[in-house]
């Protein structure tokens, strides 16, 4: 039986080349049969906004940076944010009252974040290789992270709950993205929690953890869906005609997500039992992508009336066509 081995020095061709952690490493290039090579946007780079229900917009700060998937804590008063630099992905903690932008994290390979119930940590997963972990780290003091939880599988986005003792996570097993709970105690008990054969992405859960939603494609479209926790024995579609990037109000009645452009506010009641009362577009034609890796790429203020996201210079995609790059590729390789 032979047995094949990488051998020689390798030749970066090309360099760098953005890589994306959170998708089992896929990278934004593309080689055509006949040799021609496409290169996207490595990162956009962007400016965190408040956008009101009226639509006026209003920057936070002077920096623009390659930020993603802001999160406000709980007293509104900061804002976690994955900054993109140079293909390393960290959080970094924006100061509303102070006005300063500083580094959290030092991972390089963080795929999302969120706050703790009391705001005193952000939780955030990030990936090393083809394996991922869950980490919680203190906001108040130069700490060092402690790891939460070793993930056999790739879970770009986890959901810490309110009380501490357990966690919902995407994961990609069997090549399928699924939502699992887990246990944080010493048994680490990993189940299915939605149970069904298509794509589910992005859990959250409610304020109170007697509630989780989700976007799955089950029905043949991407939809929002709330189940019960502990035991899913509850389940309810909240969007109708498509919808992803759930999040929840400060008071778990409302949930709201991205629709196209568009955030819907869905109200719930959850007596007798839980159900949707209302859907009512609360912010249009938001001018920038609501999801970022699936993930919602904004936040909801305490009373409801303004979002937060990162408002890119420009809303164009770049793409890089280099037709000849096999020629370009052998004379690398021969040199």
């Amino acid at each position: 039986m032979s047995h094949r081995r990488v051998k020689g020095k390798p030749v970066p061709v090309p360099n760098p080349v953005a890589v994306v952690s959170a998708l089992n490493g896929n990278s934004a290039i593309f080689v055509s049969r006949g040799g021609a090579l496409v290169s996207g946007l490595q990162a956009q780079r962007s400016q965190l906004t408040w956008l009101g229900r009226d639509g006026a917009a209003r920057p936070i700060g002077r920096e623009v940076r390659s930020f993603s998937g802001p999160r406000l804590s709980p007293d509104g008063r900061r804002i976690a944010v994955v900054l993109d630099e140079q293909s390393k992905r960290d959080v970094w903690i924006y100061d509303l009252e102070t006005g300063t932008l500083s580094r959290l994290s030092n991972s390089g390979g963080v795929t999302s974040a969120e706050w703790s119930r009391d705001g005193s940590q952000v939780v955030y997963s990030a990936a090393a290789g083809a394996k991922s972990a869950v980490w919680a780290q203190s906001v108040g003091g130069a700490t060092a992270p402690t790891m939460l939880l070793e993930l056999p599988d790739i879970s770009p986005h986890a959901s810490l709950s309110p009380d501490g003792r357990s966690m919902l996570l995407q994961s990609l097993v069997d090549q399928r993205w699924q939502v699992q709970s887990v246990t944080l105690d010493s048994s680490h008990t990993f189940r299915d929690f939605n149970g069904s054969t298509g794509f589910e992405i992005t859990p959250r859960f409610s304020p109170d953890g007697r509630w989780a939603a989700f976007a799955s494609t089950e029905s043949g479209a991407n939809e929002v869906y709330v189940r019960s926790y502990p035991e899913p024995t509850v389940k309810v579609q909240v969007s109708a005609g498509g919808g992803g990037g759930p999040v929840w109000s400060a008071d778990g009645s409302r949930l709201y997500y991205a629709s196209g452009n568009a955030i819907v506010e869905a109200r719930l009641a959850t007596t007798p039992g839980m159900r949707v009362v209302s859907r009512d577009t609360a912010f249009a034609q938001v001018p920038n992508g609501l999801t970022a890796r699936g993930q919602p790429n904004f936040d909801v203020s305490r009373d409801g009336a303004r979002i937060v996201i990162p408002s890119a210079e420009s809303g164009a995609y770049p793409l890089v066509v280099v037709p000849n790059w096999l020629t370009e590729f052998r004379q690398r390789m021969g040199a």
